[in-house]
């Protein structure tokens, strides 16, 4: 094996989960190389919840992923359907009445759990495993899925509070 994953081996072992095609490298923020500690994941036909546990563990083990699934979305309808005369829709069609409905395929909750400060710091936004695991989770999940991120620190690990600007964990 090579640095990088540059090697014919691992150039294969790559292309079985899809990122061995030529032009791939340049499309993910991310070195395709960080994939190969994932293969036995990305190559199940599905995303599970092991999948986004195993991409947090490779990041930061001293993080706990917790995963809800389904995590309903409101989602607004602009062509609304009604009983009137103009847009008339049978209730047998299912016609969903009103502005608004819940959509609850899309998206998964992940909630991080750490006692650990420095990977604390590192799960805020900007952080560099915050950045990380946006990067990992848009390659596995693809772009239809999405995720919702919760941090969750015990009260020790945060600051005093007060006014001002200071040290955010």
């Amino acid at each position: 094996f090579e640095a990088g994953g540059r090697d014919a081996t691992s150039q294969c072992l790559l292309g079985l989960v899809g990122l061995g095609i030529p032009g791939t490298a340049e499309q993910v923020a991310t070195p395709v190389s960080r994939f190969l500690a994932l293969l036995g994941t990305m190559r199940l036909p599905t995303r599970n919840a092991e999948g986004i546990r195993a991409l947090v563990s490779l990041l930061a083990p001293n993080t706990r992923a917790i995963i809800t699934e389904p995590d309903p979305v409101k989602v607004h309808i602009d062509n609304r359907s009604g009983l009137g005369a103009q847009n008339r829709i049978r209730l047998s069609q299912r016609a969903t009445l009103g502005k608004t409905a819940k959509e609850a395929c899309s998206r998964v909750l992940v909630t991080l759990e750490t006692e650990d400060p420095e990977e604390a710091e590192g799960w805020l936004p900007g952080g560099f495993l915050h950045t990380d695991l946006l990067v990992l989770l848009r390659v596995y999940l693809g772009y239809r899925s999405d995720a919702r991120l919760r941090l969750t620190v015990p009260v020790r690990l945060l600051p005093e509070p007060r006014l001002g600007k200071g040290r955010r964990i």
